[in-house]
């Protein structure tokens, strides 16, 4: 099997789970990990901050990424924001593990490429 199949990059769907851990003197309230999955590459004005991080890694790998004082939309851009992570504030961090990589199917790359195109301030504000 090819390595490079395995590792994230365009066009294959990414499953992640994504655990907010807040800063010094932040509670987490009632905050949960969150799993989910999107196909990555299609956004049409390119990788969002969230996959230039992810691009090249392998499921099992995770990374930690601080949340930005804008808040975490910035950080996922076009793709939509997990509802357990609307909450996460700025000083704390966000760790990603890459739960699985695997080829999309057309339909699932025709279905982001449509809901990207849709994405309106009732998705994730953009």
């Amino acid at each position: 099997m090819d390595r490079e199949e395995e590792k994230v990059n365009s066009l294959k769907k990414i499953g992640l789970q994504v655990d907010w851990l807040p800063g010094a003197g932040a509670s987490r309230g009632d905050a949960v990990p969150e799993s989910f999955s999107f196909v990555f590459g299609v956004g049409s004005e390119g990788l969002s901050p969230l996959e230039m991080r992810l691009q090249g890694l392998a499921a099992g790998e995770t990374v930690t990424v601080p949340v930005p004082a804008e808040g975490p939309a910035l950080l996922f851009g076009h793709l939509a924001l997990p509802a357990a992570l609307g909450g996460a504030a700025a000083g704390g961090e966000l760790r990603i593990t890459v739960t699985g990589v695997a080829p999309a199917d057309q339909r699932e790359i025709i279905q982001a490429m449509a809901e990207g195109a849709a994405c309106g301030a009732d998705c994730c504000g953009h």
